[in-house]
């Protein structure tokens, strides 16, 4: 089996681990395996399908259940598989965005935004600082969607 830091850029062909594997990286940052679907690019925010593992990017006119995560690489084919951080300091596609902001879905797929939508707030996934064209550093802590009121 592969070390998981050889791989955990980018998707790849072939599958290297179970899906849903967990692994921690030297900075306690968590991730998981999962399986691609098109138009996947790294950094952008995607719902983990909980039986399958594949990945869709966030769309707040989805309503979207679930757990979310960050693709750390390009994950743009059904055949790609590769990491989704869940926990920890990470990099993630916004719109314009304040520091120390509850996240929202919105209605460009794969991005985050702090405008409060009702049923779109992101559980568990806090901007750290103002975004830098359109990327964010952010906050997760097993972040998920339930399609609840937006939070005030």
């Amino acid at each position: 089996m592969a070390e998981w830091f050889d791989v955990i850029d980018a998707g790849v062909a072939n599958k290297k681990f179970p899906l849903g594997h967990r692994q921690k990286d030297i900075n306690g940052n968590e991730y998981m395996y999962c399986k691609g679907v098109a138009s996947v690019v790294a950094e952008d925010v995607v719902n983990i399908n909980t039986v399958t593992y594949a990945v869709i990017r966030t769309l707040a006119a989805n309503d979207n259940v679930g757990p979310v995560g960050i693709a750390l690489g390009a994950l743009d084919a059904a055949t790609d598989f590769g990491w989704v951080q869940i926990y920890g300091k990470g990099t993630a596609d916004s719109a314009t965005v304040a520091a120390d902001k509850q996240l929202y879905l919105t209605s460009t797929a794969g991005r985050v935004d702090d405008a409060d939508s009702a049923g779109d707030a992101i559980i568990g996934m806090v901007s750290l600082a103002a975004d830098s064209t359109n990327s964010l550093s952010v906050w997760l802590n097993y972040p998920h969607v339930n399609g609840a009121a937006a939070i005030d």
